[in-house]
C-alpha cells in the first residue's frame, strides 16, 4: 500500500536547482524502500550512520529528491515529512513496540 501526501514547506528548498515549497511524499509499507535508504545512507553518510541519516535517506527516496534536498530543510518542514509520513503510525512501529516488524506480533496474527 502506498499513498502520496503532499507537505507545503515554510521555506522553499533547492531541488535539482529549481526552488520548491511542496513536497509530494510517496508513504510506503514496502520492504523495498527501506532497503533503498538503508543502501543510499551507506552510500552517502559511510558505514557509521545513525537511525537519522536513514531516515533523512527514506524521506529522499520517497520524495524522490536528492539527500542534500532533504538536509537543507528548516526543522519546521522536517517535522512535517515526519509527520505526514508517521500519520498512519507506521513510522513509529519498531520491533519493540510489537509493531508490523516484530516477530512476536507477525506470530499473534497469524495465530
Amino acid at each position: 500500500m502506498s499513498d502520496i501526501r503532499s507537505i507545503t514547506l515554510d521555506t522553499p528548498v533547492d531541488v535539482d536547482g529549481q526552488k520548491t515549497s511542496q513536497l509530494s511524499l510517496r508513504v510506503s509499507r514496502k520492504v523495498r524502500d527501506r532497503l533503498a535508504a538503508a543502501r543510499l545512507a551507506r552510500e552517502s553518510y559511510g558505514r557509521e550512520h545513525g537511525n537519522e541519516e536513514t531516515e533523512i535517506c527514506l524521506f529522499a527516496v520517497l520524495a524522490g529528491v536528492p539527500v542534500q534536498s532533504i538536509e537543507e530543510l528548516e526543522i519546521a518542514d522536517y517535522a512535517k515529512l515526519q509527520e505526514a509520513y508517521a500519520g498512519d503510525g507506521f513510522l513509529s512501529r519498531s520491533p519493540s513496540s510489537g509493531g508490523p516488524s516484530s516477530p512476536s506480533a507477525a506470530t499473534q496474527a497469524g495465530d
